[in-house]
């Protein structure tokens, strides 16, 4: 999968990948978006009846990390 973002964003999330430890942007990103699909699928098995959509809590998730505004 080819994700598109802005340079911005990118630039982000290369200088938090550095900072974490990480070779690249591309392998912070992808730790990134495993541990919010995980974070997700755990809520939405403890909570199987919420009305929030899969892609809405996953834009909710990342805002509050800080990756989107």
């Amino acid at each position: 999968m080819k994700l598109d973002i802005d340079r911005e964003l990118y630039e982000v999330l290369s200088r938090r990948a550095a900072d974490n430890g990480y070779t690249s942007a591309e392998e912070y990103s992808k730790e990134i978006l495993e541990t919010v699909v995980q974070e997700l699928e755990s809520q939405t098995k403890q909570r199987p009846d919420t009305n929030v959509s899969d892609d809405e809590s996953v834009t909710n998730r990342l805002e509050d990390l800080g990756y989107l505004e």
